[in-house]
């Protein structure tokens, strides 16, 4: 069309195209004819088509500057606009305002069925899984249908947000199963995978997500294989091995993210034979010098008690990070410092294990040993009172969890007792009675999040707590979720 400079008729199809098709590329294809047609007029109305535009715009602006366009949009009435709208809905989702969005929703006259996608969506990302399934269940109440985004929508509100009992989730779930079946929407890959995401991660119910995935024989694709071995690796990592050998047998090529499930499943499994299978696959997949898959070879065999093969593929890496970790819990200490003065050597630095908790809309930060708290001696009474009850109830620390070659058995427990999570614990715990004592809500839910791997004794403190205390404790660290409730953790005490 522009090699035969009809740019005029160019301009009449751009002009009269909905403004969600006024995309950046139309944009910039325009442009670009304008400068090599050297047509200033059309380039100057296409500038100006542009500012009044604010779909345009609010698709790539962060906060500040979209709160400047959504005042020139109400400036111009351009807010009126079922696009624009939808658009500011969208970043302000983005920019983690949900309730700015909300705002944008409910002031809108018509609203279509992107509109309703885009404010669950923008609930999802600001961690509000209430709001996400309030504004699901009001849209069928009033009749409004649905796509595949809104299901794909509702289920990461499910699994990602942590507002949510469990009773909720399962009546939703439920809901969106049966939906999926009805409009046939749950033929398509990524909403079953989704189901079963939620299934397995959320609900645990393993018998219903393997069901599920068994009745997607029509369009599993690789996608929908990860994810069922990753439901299975910890629940029961034999079947979670078992089929990745089916997932072989279908001619599938397994991903990252297929070998990173498949790996904690060996781990699971305490036996060397079933890692080095996979580990030849890793090599054959083209994954044999990433350094994640690496380290997770290298823990599986850890968990088997092969420190032969551990150091076979430690020697075969580029960047080395764990095996200092893993020659310590077994007690050498010599091949611990060895491995350090080597890694001093390669310039490469062990990442420093720093905990966080929320408490009243602000992060606390704790590093192992409470360093940079003001409040360090106030939370060590606090832990050596819980550690006390703990001991009563049964509590024996893991000495193999304390990395140092420390002499003194109380050395090394003193070291232990001072991880971060359990410095971000004794914390929480503070602060929820003082928060008690003031008449503010009780903590329930104790959300802790760690940069590292949760170590063997601080897993075994939590579970002990979460009975003590009479609470759920949530634990993100760098592998998986851990949810502690009555001396139980989701893992099954295999991360």
């Amino acid at each position: 069309m522009f090699r035969s400079n009809d740019l005029q008729r160019a301009f009449s199809l751009f002009y009269s195209a909905p403004l969600e098709l006024q995309s950046h590329q139309a944009y910039g294809a325009l442009f670009q004819a304008c400068a090599e047609q050297r047509n200033l007029r059309h380039g100057i109305a296409l500038h100006h088509h542009m500012l009044s535009n604010p779909c345009f715009v609010l698709t790539s602006c962060r906060y500040e500057a979209g709160k400047q366009v959504h005042g020139l949009a109400l400036k111009l009435g351009l807010h009126c606009s079922v696009y624009v709208a939808n658009a500011l809905i969208s970043m302000y989702g983005r920019c983690l305002d949900g309730y700015e969005a909300w705002t944008v929703f409910e002031a809108m006259e018509f609203k279509n069925l992107v509109a309703w996608n885009s404010m669950i969506a923008s609930f999802q990302c600001c961690n509000l899984g209430k709001e996400a399934v309030g504004v699901f269940m009001r849209m069928r109440s009033d009749g409004v249908g649905f796509d595949r985004a809104t299901l794909l929508n509702v289920c990461s509100s499910l699994y990602k947000c942590s507002d949510l009992v469990p009773d909720e989730v399962s009546k939703c779930c439920l809901q969106l199963h049966c939906l999926s079946v009805k409009s046939g929407f749950v033929t398509q890959a990524e909403v079953a995978t989704a189901l079963v995401k939620v299934y397995s991660e959320v609900l645990g119910e393993f018998s219903d997500c393997y069901k599920l995935f068994m009745e997607m024989s029509h369009c599993r694709d690789i996608v929908a294989w990860t994810g069922i071995i990753t439901a299975f690796a910890v629940y029961d990592p034999e079947m979670a091995i078992h089929l990745f050998g089916q997932l072989r047998q279908e001619k599938l090529s397994p991903d990252w993210y297929t070998f990173s499930s498949v790996l904690k499943a060996c781990a699971g499994l305490v036996t060397a034979r079933q890692a080095l299978t996979i580990h030849a696959q890793v090599i054959k997949g083209g994954f044999g010098a990433d350094t994640v898959l690496n380290n997770s070879l290298i823990h599986a065999y850890a968990k088997c008690g092969s420190l032969d093969l551990c150091k076979r593929v430690f020697d075969d890496m580029d960047s080395r990070d764990v095996l200092s970790n893993i020659y310590s819990a077994e007690g050498s200490f010599n091949e611990a410092s060895k491995s350090r003065k080597e890694m001093e050597t390669w310039r490469v630095r062990k990442e420093p294990g720093l905990s966080w908790t929320e408490i009243g809309n602000k992060v606390h930060e704790f590093a192992s040993g409470g360093r940079r708290r003001a409040d360090r001696e106030a939370i060590y009474k606090e832990l050596e009172r819980l550690i006390g009850r703990l001991k009563e109830m049964g509590y024996v620390p893991e000495m193999r969890s304390a990395l140092q070659d420390i002499e003194e058995e109380e050395q090394k427990e003193e070291h232990l007792l001072h991880h971060s999570e359990k410095l971000a614990l004794a914390f929480a715990v503070m602060e929820g009675r003082r928060r008690s004592h003031d008449g503010g809500v009780a903590l329930n839910l104790i959300q802790i999040m760690k940069n590292i791997r949760i170590c063997i004794d601080c897993h075994n403190f939590m579970k002990l707590a979460s009975k003590l205390l009479g609470k759920e404790i949530l634990v993100r660290d760098s592998n998986r979720f851990h949810h502690f409730k009555d001396s139980s953790c989701s893992c099954n005490d295999y991360w």
